[in-house]
């Protein structure tokens, strides 16, 4: 009898840690997904310029925003390909992200990379959160 008294008590503990570990990765999932907005709209602006193409740039801003224009952005493409040549690329790494009254500001470790070398800078980007996607304010 104690025997079966142990495999009761054993399901039991059983199901709350699957019921607990089933929280917690909803939890995760949750910030993964409200966070990762973030990264996207930087890896979106890092690769409209590697590409060149001012329209994917500009949908990473939001209305209002100080961003490029057409001009300068193609100004900025170009220094980069006489800088690091025609095949460079952009990356972001997150680094943290801190809450402003605007909304939050997300800073990364920016690299620009081809074949033969890099560099790496920080950055830090002003967002908020609009129609539900994440945009640059500043």
């Amino acid at each position: 009898m104690s025997g079966a008294k142990k495999s009761g008590a054993a399901k039991i503990i059983a199901l709350v840690f699957c019921i607990l570990a089933m929280c917690v990765t909803a939890v995760l999932t949750a910030v993964s997904i409200y966070t990762g907005g973030q990264m996207k709209t930087i890896d979106n602006v890092y690769a409209a310029v590697t590409h060149g193409i001012y329209s994917d740039y500009r949908k990473c801003f939001a209305d209002g925003s100080e961003y490029l224009s057409e001009k300068q952005f193609d100004a900025l493409c170009d220094s980069y390909k006489q800088e690091w040549g025609e095949d460079y690329h952009l990356s972001a790494e997150f680094l943290s992200r801190d809450n402003s009254k605007k909304g939050c500001e997300v800073r990364v470790k920016t690299t620009v990379y081809n074949e033969l070398a890099h560099e790496s800078e920080t950055v830090s980007f002003e967002m908020a959160r609009q129609n539900g996607k994440w945009l640059i304010i500043g």
